[in-house]
């Protein structure tokens, strides 16, 4: 049975060439924008999973990404473990689009059963009214 270690979604995922280390650069809590719909330049979202000794090191899954329940986008992906027990999957997104406020939600399916998700909240700035200040007035005492 494939499971989840950890889910996470950051500005950008580098992976060392010699270490195979993975640096998480502004990693997101959720999102807020003053208005919608906002596209975010770009967003890496992290899996790390861990299989079962029997499971095949190939496996065909979903990655679906959705605000309160309505599907923005669903991708199929293939997570190869390549002999190992756990793997990253890393997904890349340019102009990752946030249509409204809401529960973000991004999961990861394998036979129809949500092995990893991740959830933020969405939420609208206000913008303060701007305060208007009185010009000084001259004092004709001085």
């Amino acid at each position: 049975m494939i499971s989840s270690i950890f889910t996470v979604v950051a500005n950008r995922a580098i992976v060392d060439a010699r270490s195979q280390n993975l640096s998480l650069i502004d990693i997101f809590e959720g999102f807020k924008s003053i208005s919608f719909p906002v596209v975010i330049p770009s967003v890496a979202v992290v899996f790390y999973l861990q299989r079962a000794e029997g499971d095949a090191n190939i496996q065909e899954g979903i990655i679906k990404y959705e605000i309160d329940n309505s599907v923005v986008f669903s991708t199929p992906v293939q997570i190869d473990f390549q002999e190992n027990l756990t793997t990253r999957l890393i997904f890349e997104v340019e102009g990752f689009l946030i249509p409204s406020i809401g529960q973000l939600k991004i999961n990861l399916s394998i036979n129809d059963s949500v092995v990893a998700e991740y959830q933020a909240p969405v939420m609208q700035l206000e913008i303060p009214a701007p305060a208007l200040a009185a010009a000084p007035t001259r004092d004709p005492s001085i």
